[in-house]
């Protein structure tokens, strides 16, 4: 949560000129060829998540894909990556980093040994501005509300976690007042946008949507109420307060 009277700003479209890390989860990878490529090699860390490693794989092995730098490491339990995928990897002296406890999913396990302060004070990654994570909202629907909540237990992490789609940016907003920016390019065409509440009736007044949030109006799945799932962004700058932590998701900006 933000101070009274401060504003977070966000530039999403900076993202990738920062520092950041990058996590590929066990789901197709959907975003084109190319940006997949920039995206994986321009990061500082790398982390392969038990089964998103055969889809790494499978890609590394697509006619035409060249260069795909190692994983710094890959995490897990290992109850879905492939034999003879881990075989390979570990031939290539690729560090593997078990992750046995049950009652979390590989992915928040994964966000923990990226982002958690070691008891040693010595960090197992260089520090980033962000976290990118890689995964398509498909498949079983308990496991894409897990990813959502994953998000939300990391939300008040000073690196803040992007989930990252072929079709989506989306993040998890604190309560306060906050401003999105975007570049004009992005803003020419009909971007649409999604507020999510996450805990209950939540009170947003927005600037710069095409369809603006009134302060005093309460949002969400209640009975009666509404959820802006299909609002659209107008201007190249969007003002958000909000008095609870919300799901915020954009159009993708990928190629």
């Amino acid at each position: 949560m933000c101070p009274d009277g401060v504003v977070r700003k966000w530039a999403p479209m900076s993202l990738f000129s920062l520092p950041y890390a990058v996590l590929l989860l066990n789901r197709e990878i959907k975003i084109s060829v190319q940006s997949f490529h920039r995206l994986w090699n321009n990061a500082t860390t790398r982390v392969s998540v038990d089964g998103g490693t055969n889809h790494l794989h499978e890609l590394e092995n697509k006619v035409g894909v060249t260069g795909l730098k190692m994983p710094d490491v890959i995490s897990g339990d290992f109850d879905s990556i492939q034999p003879q995928v881990k075989e390979y990897y570990e031939g290539l002296g690729v560090k593997f980093v078990e992750t046995p406890e049950q009652d979390e999913t590989d992915f928040t396990k994964a966000l923990d040994l990226l982002l958690r302060d070691p008891e040693s004070g010595v960090p197992l990654f260089p520090k980033v501005n962000s976290a990118i994570v890689i995964c398509e909202p498909e498949g079983r629907f308990d496991q894409i509300f897990a990813n959502i909540a994953t998000l939300s237990k990391f939300s008040g992490s000073a690196t803040p976690v992007f989930l990252q789609t072929q079709d989506s940016l989306s993040w998890v907003i604190k309560e306060g007042k906050h401003e999105i920016h975007f570049e004009k390019t992005y803003t020419e065409k009909n971007r649409h946008c999604g507020l999510i509440p996450l805990h209950g009736p939540t009170e947003f007044k927005t600037r710069g949507l095409r369809w603006d949030l009134v302060e005093g109006t309460s949002y969400s799945f209640q009975p009666n109420e509404i959820v802006s799932t299909s609002n659209e962004i107008a201007e190249t700058t969007v003002s958000l307060h909000a008095n609870k932590d919300f799901f915020w998701t954009m159009e993708s900006f990928l190629q």
